[in-house]
């Protein structure tokens, strides 16, 4: 997804930004991230530093989180969101990072005057992930109770994109990314500013 920006290096070592799967090799060092984000909050990190030198794997700290952890063999680091979680790695040394993240859900009310249809409207986001409805998937719901979803569950059912389900004020809502929205079927329908009651 963000791959030219997942992995970035610096005079310290590295820095991890993003937490789907990936691999890097070069003369100094072996990363390799093996996660199932974004239907789960975490991710192994496994390090390999080739290299004469100590290196720090510097792992960004998402600002939508509430919890972020490394499992290290020795310890566990807790992150603090919209900064960076150091992680020093010794000359010729191989470390295994287990990570784990809180992925919120959130609610968005539509700020006063913002839609032309009028203001009682709202999103969610599941973490930095903007919702959607598609007709294409189910039928659209809505007006939807001014609540947060209950039972979200996510699933990647083919590797480029995700359904979500969850009950709004005891409704069924089938959700997808906004990204994916809108591509299924030719002149769908799809929303992400939802009508409220």
């Amino acid at each position: 997804m963000f791959t030219q920006t997942a992995l970035m290096s610096g005079e310290e070592g590295y820095a991890l930004n993003f937490y789907e799967s990936l691999k890097y090799e070069d003369d100094s060092v072996r990363i390799e991230v093996i996660s199932d984000y974004p239907a789960e909050g975490k991710a192994v990190a496994n390090l390999l530093n080739k290299s004469d030198r100590n290196i720090v794997l510097s792992l960004r700290v998402p600002g939508w989180t509430t919890e972020f952890s490394v499992q290290l063999p020795d310890r566990e680091i807790h992150g603090t969101p919209r900064q960076y979680a150091n992680i020093p790695c010794k000359s010729h040394s191989e470390s295994v990072l287990k990570v784990r993240f809180s992925i919120p859900v959130v609610r968005h009310d539509a700020p006063l005057g913002s839609n032309r249809k009028g203001d009682n409207f709202e999103a969610y986001t599941y973490g930095a992930i903007l919702l959607s409805q598609d007709d294409a998937l189910s039928q659209l719901v809505y007006p939807l109770d001014k609540k947060l979803p209950e039972d979200f569950k996510i699933t990647k059912p083919d590797g480029r994109f995700f359904i979500a389900e969850a009950t709004i004020g005891g409704k069924k809502v089938i959700f997808t990314d906004y990204m994916s929205s809108g591509k299924q079927v030719p002149d769908g329908e799809f929303m992400t500013w939802i009508p409220t009651v």
